[in-house]
């Protein structure tokens, strides 16, 4: 261990080495070998299946700045895309059954959410509706759209979405859609989902939008660069202004009525994106570590000092 540790007595571990998998197989079959001693950010079927089986115990925390969310943001601002009509963007939320979504592919870990903040946290609004998962709806909202035979799109996803999209897309062609699933490299993704550059997504794109001000940032407000540079400009604008008091403000009252505002008007009433889940980072450890560190102050970091094994 390092003896000029400028906490006296620590680091306990001599070194810490990670291993980089390709795939998630991998990781799994040198974490069972006992050639690993915890595993970063699993599949939640495979964190699910570990806690199970006994010997793990998950790390993973809520407090750790905050937590993520899963959505499908919508193109609203290409007039020529089914997307920039309210309703079809209505109907695609109304059409999804969400929480049944969740509970098959969340193993426990996901929360479904109608907006963008968990129920409980700061930015939560008890005044939001949502969609309510409705197929007769969802088609009749597509009828006033005029779309009675059939409305086409394209959704953008990477591989690790393929499940939940796949469940999508059956849930869509049922109330009227026909829904082109174009996968993407995620570099390719990366470049699509940036309000610059001239790569951009079509109808809609999977999202991963977190659910907190300062990394909300990317999103929303004057140096967004991500997702919204294919919304609507002017509900943009109208979003932002909202989104600026709850970033800067420094009372409360003001925050939480502007916070009601944004999440109405994001949802309710233009349906700019579809929020689907929100989940914390998890690590998957042996239970003969101890004190590792993980999630005490933020996602990224890691202060393992403290850390030691039986």
């Amino acid at each position: 261990a390092n003896e000029d540790y400028w906490i006296e007595g620590q680091p306990h571990l001599d070194g810490i080495e990670w291993i980089l998998c390709a795939d998630e197989s991998t990781a799994m079959t040198i974490l069972k070998s006992g050639e690993a001693d915890a595993i970063y950010t699993p599949t939640t079927e495979d964190a699910r299946n570990l806690l199970d089986q006994g010997g793990f115990e998950n790390i993973g925390s809520g407090s750790a700045y905050y937590s993520s969310g899963f959505e499908i943001s919508f193109n609203s601002g290409d007039k020529e895309s089914p997307m920039s009509n309210v309703l079809v963007r209505q109907a695609f939320c109304t059409a999804i059954d969400t929480e049944t979504i969740v509970n098959a592919l969340g193993f426990g870990f996901y929360t479904p959410t109608n907006q963008l903040a968990l129920p409980g946290s700061n930015f939560y609004s008890d005044n939001v509706t949502g969609y309510t998962y409705n197929q007769d709806a969802a088609h009749q909202l597509l009828v006033e759209a005029g779309y009675a035979d059939g409305c086409e799109i394209t959704l953008d996803y990477i591989s690790a979405t393929e499940k939940i999209v796949v469940m999508m897309q059956a849930y869509l062609e049922k109330a009227g859609f026909v829904v082109n699933l174009n996968l993407m490299e995620r570099a390719i993704w990366t470049q699509a989902m940036m309000t610059s550059g001239d790569t951009s997504y079509n109808d809609a794109i999977v999202a991963y939008i977190p659910f907190a001000p300062a990394p909300m940032a990317k999103t929303f407000g004057d140096a967004a660069d991500q997702f919204s540079g294919q919304w609507d400009k002017e509900i943009f604008a109208e979003l932002n202004g909202y989104f600026n008091t709850m970033q800067n403000s420094l009372d409360s009252a003001e925050i939480s009525e502007a916070s009601d505002s944004f999440q109405k008007l994001l949802i309710d009433e233009q349906c700019m994106v579809m929020p689907v889940y929100g989940y914390y980072s998890q690590v998957i450890a042996s239970e003969s570590l101890h004190d590792l560190g993980f999630f005490e102050t933020h996602t990224m970091f890691w202060t393992p000092e403290a850390a030691w094994k039986n």
